[in-house]
């Protein structure tokens, strides 16, 4: 892509505007192509944490992959990228709303499969998150770096 600098993707890249949609999400950002009206372009936008990704980011992953293509918006094909140095470093470890509660507190102890069972409905949020992408309407491409 022409819209590398250092290493580093560049934003908004020049032949895309912003789609309807980027308005309402906080860390992903969303472009149309100018060129072709029918390829969406998905950027992971938390650059500075190298698109580690928090709770917010989940859900909003989710929504996007489960809205874009099938509203009629005339979506082909989506092209999910990662803005900055990397496309994504995993699991934001720093959302204490994404670690599992691990009962230390003095009066309590918590056993492995009570941990587990306490903390699987985060786990299958997420999971369904990322399975939207699977079940998108349209193709999606992953363009990985870092």
């Amino acid at each position: 892509m022409e819209n590398v600098n250092n290493g580093m993707m560049m934003y908004p890249p020049k032949q895309f505007t912003y789609h309807h949609l980027d308005k309402t999400i906080e860390h992903i950002s969303i472009y149309n192509c100018l060129d072709n009206p029918y390829v969406v372009l998905v950027a992971l936008n938390r650059p500075k944490k190298r698109n580690a990704m928090n709770a917010k980011m989940w859900r909003e992953i989710g929504e996007v992959f489960r809205v874009i293509g099938s509203t009629g918006d005339g979506c082909r094909c989506i092209l999910l990228i990662g803005l900055g140095k990397a496309f994504c470093s995993g699991i934001d470890i720093s959302d204490p709303s994404l670690l599992l509660d691990d009962g230390d507190s003095a009066d309590e102890q918590v056993d492995v499969a009570r941990k587990y069972l306490s903390g699987r409905h985060k786990i299958l949020e997420m999971q369904c998150a990322l399975t939207m992408i699977e079940e998108c309407a349209v193709p999606v491409v992953a363009a990985i770096h870092g």
